[in-house]
């Protein structure tokens, strides 16, 4: 219903049909009483965009499935929320009788749902999660993250340190952050400066138009909507060429997908850069403008590097969390935290930064200012090393006698292979065993071999049944079976079994470790249901 960006569905009375109208013009402009309702609001994205409102200060309501701690949570702020859908969800949606100005439906609300049917109906305005975020940010200066995997980490980690040195910043990152209200991803500050995490899902970054950007990597996912890698890549150009001119572009140089990405930009010199627009890269390879290198193990459980630009020492990073991927991650958050700052620094007023930019230039005051960006970087990565992380991002959940749960939310090939690296770093000399939710049917179908060759690193492997989000098995048949297959083509590698209940896991490994303690690190991976059976485990012990 909602595949063309900048439209709102309607019915068509007596057609069943559906019509499109844009929604077009400043927000401020078309909502009066400033009152939405979410539909979906339980999920990290809908409800930290439902607190950003409510901290605006407007009337916020909204509804989902199931009670949750995240429902609570919006409760204890304001927020009118419903558990279990119904058309007068929409008609009370402010608790009085009378109609939201605005819904915003997430992605995971189907088409046929009673309040998205009866908000169309009634003729209220509803907006994609997208749509929304993109008219909550048309008149900030926006600094986007995309990417198919680290977003949401460097989204974190560039709030935190901007939020240490400004106080005043603006942010909606899809995860909960450890260190921000409420542990929650949203910041509503009163600065010019807006950082979102930018999803790739259903081509929803395209309804931005950053002044900065940050590409983590291009790696094909969401195969249920991208039928090839190429597809993925356009995907990724066309964002890019959203940043308006005079912006600026950071880019994983590191990356397959963004290196071919970046070389079409660049052949393309006649159309990008465009009215001044920069690129730089950054990872830990030769070649790249900022480069992460000695990277360490430390005594924190994390990982420290020192930073080069352009081949010269300018900074050095110690993190409390594990991985290389973390390192890229870092990287790229600590860069652009010192060069927005630098660029702040050198304007007096909020309102000369709205003037000057997009980012006059900012990449040349990395060359005259070299003293100013490296102290930028001493305070901005000094910052950073007091970052806590993000729930379900290697979350360690909890200890027992010889093992350790960790949770996180690793679901794609590279993700799992990120983790498991992150395990052995952290936890040198511990077995690891998996236990792993395969997430959406066509994402297992599209990478059943990548994953088999990912989790056939564990020392273990656990895996259970599909967490269909958007999916359900009736669409994917000829699929059935396929985790216990995964779990066959994984003991090739490493000792694996499949387990459907995830009350049967639990019992299985409390047993095991009670019969026989270990040094073990039980790492539970997949992003749906599966962030529950650590601490079920951890209760059963």
């Amino acid at each position: 219903m909602y595949d063309s960006p900048g439209f709102l569905a309607e019915e068509e009375a007596g057609k069943g049909a559906t019509l499109y109208r844009f929604v077009g013009g400043a927000l401020s402009r078309r909502i009066k009483k400033k009152a939405v309702h979410f539909l979906g609001v339980g999920g990290s994205g809908m409800s930290n965009l439902a607190l950003l409102a409510r901290w605006n200060g407007w009337a916020v309501s909204g509804s989902d499935l199931t009670e949750s701690t995240k429902l609570q949570a919006l409760r204890d702020e304001g927020v009118n929320v419903f558990v279990g859908h119904s058309s007068e969800n929409i008609q009370q949606a402010q608790g009085i009788i009378g109609l939201p100005d605005a819904v915003v439906v997430s992605s995971a609300v189907p088409e046929d749902n009673i309040e998205l049917k009866t908000a169309l109906l009634c003729g209220v305005p509803v907006y994609r999660r997208d749509e929304w975020l993109a008219q909550i940010t048309e008149e900030d200066v926006v600094v986007a993250i995309a990417g198919s995997h680290g977003k949401t980490s460097t989204s974190a980690m560039l709030t935190y340190i901007l939020q240490a040195q400004w106080g005043d910043l603006k942010a909606i990152v899809g995860g909960d952050v450890l260190q921000l209200p409420l542990q929650a991803g949203a910041l509503c500050g009163d600065g010019p400066f807006f950082v979102v995490e930018a999803d790739e899902y259903a081509r929803a970054f395209h309804m931005l138009s950053p002044d900065w950007a940050v590409v983590t990597n291009v790696d094909l996912d969401h195969v249920d909507v991208y039928a090839s890698q190429a597809e993925f890549e356009d995907a990724f150009y066309k964002f890019i060429c959203n940043v308006k001119e005079g912006g600026v572009l950071l880019m994983n140089g590191d990356d397959p997908g963004a290196r071919a990405v970046l070389a079409r930009l660049r052949g393309e010199g006649t159309r990008f850069p465009l009215g001044g627009r920069q690129i730089m890269t950054y990872g830990i390879g030769k070649g790249n403008e900022w480069r992460a290198v000695d990277c360490a193990p430390n005594s924190r459980g994390g990982i420290d590097f020192k930073i080069l630009r352009r081949g010269q020492e300018v900074g050095s990073v110690s993190l409390q969390l594990p991985g290389e991927h973390n390192v890229a991650n870092a990287l790229a958050a600590t860069v652009t935290a010192a060069m927005l700052t630098v660029l702040r620094r050198h304007s007096r007023t909020v309102a000369e930064v709205a003037i000057e930019l997009p980012f006059p230039n900012t990449v040349i005051d990395a060359d005259r200012n070299g003293e100013e960006v490296a102290e930028m970087l001493g305070e901005c990565t000094q910052s950073l090393g007091d970052f806590e992380g993000l729930r379900r991002r290697f979350e360690v959940v909890g200890e027992g006698s010889g093992f350790t749960v960790v949770d996180d939310y690793a679901h794609h090939p590279t993700e799992v292979a990120a983790a498991l690296w992150a395990a052995r770093q952290r936890f040198p000399g511990k077995s690891v065993w998996v236990v792993f939710e395969p997430h959406t049917y066509s994402r297992l179908n599209n990478f059943f071999d990548a994953l088999a060759s990912a989790l056939g690193e564990a020392d273990r492997v656990i895996v259970t049944d599909v967490f269909g989000a958007r999916e359900s098995l009736a669409g994917f048949q000829s699929m059935g079976g396929l985790e216990t297959l995964l779990a066959e083509r994984v003991r090739d590698a490493a000792p694996s079994e499949y387990i459907s209940s995830h009350a049967d896991i639990a019992q299985r490994l409390a047993f095991e470790l009670s019969v026989e303690p270990q040094e073990v690190v039980i790492l539970t991976m997949g992003a749906g249901s599966v962030t529950s059976l650590g601490p079920r485990l951890l209760r059963q012990l």
